[in-house]
């Protein structure tokens, strides 16, 4: 503690301080900071864990996976251009909303004469004609 800190602190302070520190041993202020230090480096670890979550060490890095998309580049660029033709929301809403429509009124547009039933026997004869021809 330098002089000026000590001289503030004035004779009460010093008590209270040499009060506090008698409780604790160098001993086990230095256990306390490694228990500290150690717990420290497993939260760290733990973070570090889940941010990588299982990546391989090749690319566990910003830097690495950069570089790898860089290399490779006419991939990174097909990609995105799959991902900018993707349909927009409303589309495939509309299209979900349409096939349930559909689904909800098929018995108003399929009788059953319009739906073929076929045994194993006649699915049978069908394949073989179809690959005789």
């Amino acid at each position: 503690m330098a002089e000026k800190e000590v001289t503030t602190l004035g004779a009460g302070g010093i008590k209270t301080l040499a009060r506090i520190m008698a409780r604790y041993d160098m001993a086990t202020l230095q256990k306390a900071k490694d228990e500290i230090t150690s717990l420290l480096a497993t939260v760290k670890n733990d973070i570090k864990a889940e941010i990588l979550g299982g990546a391989p060490e090749d690319y566990d890095t910003l830097k690495e996976i950069a570089e790898y998309i860089e290399a490779h580049e006419d991939i990174s660029t097909a990609l995105i251009e799959a991902i900018g033709n993707k349909a927009d929301k409303t589309t495939v809403d509309a299209l979900t909303t349409r096939v349930a429509t559909l689904e909800e009124n098929a018995d108003d547009y399929l009788t059953a004469s319009d739906i073929a039933v076929y045994t194993d026997a006649e699915i049978e004869a069908l394949v073989a004609e179809a690959l005789a021809d």
